[in-house]
């Protein structure tokens, strides 16, 4: 246990600010399936709302608030329409030209030690 007036401080202060980010976690895990059973626009900005707060807040990190915002607004676009998501779907295939592989780098050419005494 921590002996010094601002180690103890600081426990306290981690134990608060924990307890306030998991509540803000279960928040959006909750409007989030929720979301999942019926999505529409109007739950939609509110869980962007939420997500945007929590980024700005050092919550989640910026990227992954981008990634959610993402992932939840192609879940209306697949709901509202569907015929457009699966011709959207089969431009994008694992062998397009995005996906072409550039190393020429062979095996065991970073930093294998050869057994072989000189």
């Amino acid at each position: 246990m921590a002996n010094l007036k601002s180690s103890l401080k600081d426990i306290r202060r981690t134990k608060r600010r924990t307890f306030l980010n998991n509540g803000y976690r279960t928040n959006v895990d909750k409007m989030t399936k929720a979301y999942h059973k019926n999505p529409d626009s109007k739950s939609l900005s509110a869980l962007f709302s939420i997500i945007d707060k929590m980024a700005k807040k050092n919550i989640y990190h910026k990227n992954k608030a981008a990634r959610e915002k993402s992932r939840l607004s192609k879940i209306l676009l697949r709901e509202s329409h569907p015929e457009d998501f699966k011709v959207i779907k089969s431009k994008i295939g694992k062998n397009s030209q995005g996906f072409k592989s550039t190393g020429s780098r062979s095996k065991g050419s970073k930093g294998q030690v050869s057994n072989t005494k000189k």
